[in-house]
């Protein structure tokens, strides 16, 4: 009787053990990635016609993958897919696409440091991200201030979309200003995402 007891528990034991899921993250299948790009970045460059990712999204090691994004309108974007961890099996990701555009040129500032102004600042990245999206997307930009222009300093503006919400964009300074006064623009990483 005990040896048919041990037999049945360790079968039960390894049934269990057969059932439990592998171990390490489940990759997020290719065309199941593209849709979930195309329903997230949506809102922040429009109507999306097709993604292209070169492969599933893995969790090792921890990185990313860049796709092809094509909006209705024909506009490219490359959409950067990056993993930001790896918990209970499943991937967590986040996706955006970044844009640079040069915006007007700087003046100088307090303590002579050449300065991007916030109204150009908001009036040029208005006009520039337009041209992009579809007609109509975007109704204004507002920063909260002038952004020093020297490469790597950065300001969070927020996006006011015309389907009512308000997305916050990080824009990135990524030439240095050398060209105050002189007619030169300033050029800028915006980040959609």
């Amino acid at each position: 009787m005990r040896g048919l007891l041990a037999c049945a528990l360790l079968c039960a034991v390894t049934a269990i053990g057969c059932a439990l899921p592998p171990l390490g993250p489940s990759p997020i299948p290719k065309a199941e990635l593209e849709r979930r790009i195309a329903r997230e970045l949506t809102g922040w460059v429009g109507r999306v016609r097709s993604v292209n990712c070169p492969r599933d999204l893995t969790g090792a090691p921890i990185g990313g993958m860049t796709c092809d994004l094509t909006t209705v309108n024909g506009t490219a974007w490359v959409a950067y897919v990056h993993v930001l961890s790896v918990q209970d099996g499943r991937i967590a990701y986040n996706a955006y696409t970044l844009h640079t555009v040069t915006l007007p040129p700087a003046a100088q500032g307090g303590a002579g440091r050449p300065v991007i102004e916030r109204a150009r600042m908001e009036a040029g990245l208005l006009r520039r991200l337009t041209s992009r999206l579809e007609a109509g997307m975007l109704r204004a930009v507002t920063c909260p201030g002038d952004l020093a222009a020297e490469r790597g300093e950065s300001t969070a503006c927020v996006l006011h979309y015309a389907d009512g919400v308000d997305r916050k964009a990080q824009v990135t300074v990524r030439g240095g200003s050398g060209a105050a006064g002189r007619g030169a623009g300033v050029p800028v990483e915006v980040m959609l995402g």
